[in-house]
């Protein structure tokens, strides 16, 4: 029975979504510009760095890191913000979330947050980022060069071309 309920609001927002957007707010001065697709397929799969479930002091909490040679294609902050839906859906508790920026230029755009507010709204997503957790650069490049996959194990093949990256490592382009 309630699913009956909820198909009849269903038709009612998509079908006179102006006035139920209106209604919503408590505002005529909003404009819908177009109805989105309301079905979130969750087939696709994501895989973050690390996720562990941890006891801090009096809370128990989701610590989530992402590590990150190089600027990210899409904004960190848009990343997050779906691991930490998709985390804090599964397992219902506060996600802590954190970044670790391993080159010395990486991350420097990145605020450390994303927030919105407005009409009554409000979302803050606040991470914790390390431009400088390796230190200076000498030390980060040497870090840098000590937790590498060791790639002395690996067959590569006597054509292949390196990539020299700028600390210094040159990896294989196979």
């Amino acid at each position: 029975m309630a699913q009956y309920y909820d198909n009849a609001v269903k038709y009612v927002m998509l079908g006179y979504s102006q006035e139920f957007a209106e209604f919503m707010v408590g505002r005529s001065n909003i404009k819908v510009l177009e109805n989105l697709e309301t079905e979130q397929p969750t087939i696709k799969s994501h895989q973050n760095d690390s996720t562990l479930k941890v006891q801090l002091e009096n809370e128990t909490v989701i610590f989530h890191t992402e590590v990150q040679t190089d600027d990210s294609r899409k904004p960190m902050w848009s990343r997050l913000a779906g691991y930490n839906g998709f985390l804090i859906h599964q397992h219902e508790m506060p996600v802590y979330c954190n970044v670790l920026y391993l080159h010395p230029n990486a991350g420097r755009n990145d605020k450390g947050f994303y927030a919105y507010k407005g009409m009554g709204y409000e979302y803050v997503l606040r991470y914790n980022r390390e431009l400088d957790k390796l230190i200076d650069r000498e030390k980060r490049e040497n870090n840098l060069k000590r937790i590498r996959p060791n790639i002395n194990n690996i067959l590569i093949p006597a054509n292949a071309k390196y990539y020299r990256s700028s600390t210094g490592i040159n990896i294989p382009l196979i």
